[in-house]
């Protein structure tokens, strides 16, 4: 009974870190056959009863802790609270055209920032 337990215990915790912090979807693939593992040997071992109430339970525990996980904002303490202002020129509106003479102000490797006629 102990190892049905820690299956589908060890199952919710992954599927709760997999919705809030693990992107992949590895844990909780991994959680849902922990899960479904701890339920299959409860009915194996003990019966139609003793399963259904695993089921049961096991549903009831893991949609409380995924509601719980969500009230308590547990998932702010993860998210980026940064705002980018980074802002980008649009270079059809700069009138550059090939063969026009500028200057690098930074490294140009796939983007960076050139001065050209005193437009960057």
């Amino acid at each position: 009974m102990l190892t049905i337990a820690f299956l589908i215990v060890i199952g919710i915790v992954l599927l709760i870190l997999e919705i809030l912090i693990l992107p992949g979807l590895i844990a909780g693939i991994i959680g849902s056959i922990l899960i479904v593992t701890g339920i299959v040997l409860s009915y194996k071992n003990f019966g139609d009863f003793y399963g259904n109430i695993t089921l049961a339970a096991t549903a009831v525990v893991t949609g409380a802790s995924v509601w719980y996980s969500f009230k308590s904002k547990a998932w702010e303490r993860f998210s980026l609270k940064e705002v980018s202002d980074g802002k980008i020129t649009r270079v059809d509106q700069l009138n550059i055209k090939t063969g026009d003479a500028g200057v690098s102000l930074s490294a140009i490797r796939p983007a960076g920032t050139a001065l050209f006629d005193t437009k960057n």
